[in-house]
């Protein structure tokens, strides 16, 4: 039996810095900062801690840091991580809309 190559999916992989904004327009990047701003403030409200969050959810501590740091998440993802602090994807979804980061200003009133 041949040896198995064992490969990771890391986070870091992912684009950052240009190459991030490069692919989104400002009210797309603005978006998804009030996504990652609801995760944070969601798991908030719960006194949980990434690690804490990761593990109710099945979704790595460095991913969820990314995630509320306005990096691009997975539909899938965004629903576990709902899920695990009792939401819905779509509250998640409908409290980024309204609450899109503009001009360096937040809304921090808590989803759901």
């Amino acid at each position: 039996m041949m040896p198995v190559e064992q490969t990771s999916r890391r986070p870091e992989q992912r684009p950052r810095g240009e190459a991030h904004e490069a692919l989104y327009s400002d009210e797309e990047r603005a978006w998804l900062q009030a996504l990652g701003m609801a995760i944070r403030l969601g798991r908030a409200r719960h006194r949980w801690s990434q690690t804490e969050l990761a593990e109710r959810s099945g979704i790595g501590r460095t991913t969820i840091s990314y995630i509320e740091r306005g990096y691009v998440a997975s539909p899938v993802t965004c629903r576990r991580l709902a899920q695990a602090m009792g939401m819905t994807l779509g509250e998640i979804f409908e409290w980024a809309d309204q609450h899109e980061v503009r001009a360096g200003a937040a809304n921090t009133t808590s989803p759901s």
